[in-house]
Formats: C-alpha cells, structure tokens, sequence
C-alpha cells in the first residue's frame, strides 16, 4: 500500500487509488478522475495479428542457426537484429510464418 505524505489533490498527488480514481497533476493543477482501464479490443484484425505473432514466436527456436546468421546480416543494414528482423518480415507478411528450418534460408533468399 502507498504511503500518504500529502493530502489528495494536494500539490504532488498523482497515481491511481484502488483501481477507482487517477490523480494527475496539469498546468499547475491536480486533478481527479474515473480510473480508465484499456479494454482488450478483440477485433478481428487484432486476432489475426496476435495469431501472427503467436507463430514467430513458435517459430523461431525452431528455425536452424545458418537461418538466423542470413537474418542478422540482412537486419544489420536497418539497425535491427536477427529476431526483429524476422519478426517484422511475419507481420507484414513478408514471409510465411510456416516456412522454418532449413528451407527457410532458401525461400528468404529469394524474398530478401
């Protein structure tokens, strides 16, 4: 439990009490609201994105190390390592996310 060293709506109150009301300190002022959660938008275009990232993830100690070598010299020229690369290849579908292994260096070479 957090201590109180000043009242609420005092000076320097800020945060959230129990998951109910925020406190937050603007232009000189503190104000008070409803505590506002982030509801999980299950949409359709977020399941297939979630389901994408699912598969890299499954993916990717799965794929051989020659693979990952091909994928950390291609990121190296955008400023990225071996997993972010190959990670933003499967979001954009760049890349099947069900190619693995080692066909994967050989259907990368002829993608990257």
């Amino acid at each position: 439990m957090a201590k109180v060293v000043m009242p609420l709506l005092g000076v320097e109150a800020h945060g959230t009490v129990g998951k109910a009301i925020t406190y937050r300190a603007r232009q000189d002022m503190t104000t008070a609201g409803r505590y506002k959660r982030q509801r999980d938008a299950g949409s359709a275009a977020q399941l297939v994105q979630r389901s994408k990232f699912q598969g890299a993830v499954a993916a990717w100690p799965v794929i051989c190390d020659a693979a990952k070598s091909v994928l950390a010299e291609l990121a190296s020229a955008a400023h990225l390592n071996a997993w972010n690369w190959f990670l933003r290849l499967i979001l954009r579908d760049a890349l099947p996310s069900a190619v693995v292994g080692d066909s994967f260096v050989a259907d990368f070479r002829v993608i990257g």
